[in-house]
């Protein structure tokens, strides 16, 4: 990226913070080289994006940022403020995200408690743990969220949870109690298995 572009992505560091401009432009450049890092994912490439397209539509979001200003704080060794400001904004996520499940309709899966808890005892789950399960699980769907086809991009985060059905929520919800029972390579086995389905 020009460093004139590498400039303007720091300033708002700078400003806000009063870090030197040679430290947010490092703090830039980190976060950059991260971002299109990410941009050659292959679920990137799954989603039919190419990585240009998916920087295109990260770098305006709010992580961008949020990423920025935490690593030019620690860059500046401000290591308490950066801690703090990368907290509250996955915090803030966390809380889109809870916003997101909580406004899926009471006549799909994931808005309905008691056929979540049906699923989770398919699996001899109690419902505090499976309720506990699915809430890791709709945080992993969030973080996939950016990768969604572009045929679906018009649809929002809770149009997506609210698409899930009781065999996908059953191999979610298998795939989550392998990996917190420490069976990673049945985890990683389920999760191929899944992949080549899908293809």
């Amino acid at each position: 990226m020009h460093a004139t572009s590498i400039r303007l992505l720091a300033q708002p560091t700078i400003t806000r913070f009063g870090i030197a401009p040679r430290v947010a432009e490092s703090a830039v450049r980190r976060i950059l080289r991260q971002f299109q890092a990410e941009a050659h994912d292959p679920a990137v490439a799954r989603a039919g994006r190419t990585p240009d397209e998916y920087l295109a539509a990260a770098l305006p979001g709010p992580r961008f940022p949020a990423a920025v200003h935490s690593t030019a704080l620690a860059f500046a060794g401000r290591e308490a403020e950066a801690e703090a400001l990368w907290d509250a904004h996955v915090k803030e996520e966390r809380e889109a995200v809870q916003r997101a499940h909580l406004a899926v309709p009471p006549t799909t899966l994931l808005g309905n408690l008691e056929a979540i808890h049906n699923v989770g005892a398919t699996l001899s789950l109690g419902p505090r743990r499976t309720e506990r399960l699915v809430a890791g699980i709709v945080l992993t769907i969030a973080a996939g969220y950016k990768h969604r086809p572009r045929d679906m991009e018009h649809r929002s985060l809770t149009d997506l949870l609210s698409q899930v059905d009781a065999e996908e929520l059953q191999t979610y919800l298998l795939h989550a109690l392998l990996l917190e029972d420490g069976h990673r390579e049945e985890a990683d086995a389920l999760t191929r298995a899944v992949l080549r389905h899908a293809d």
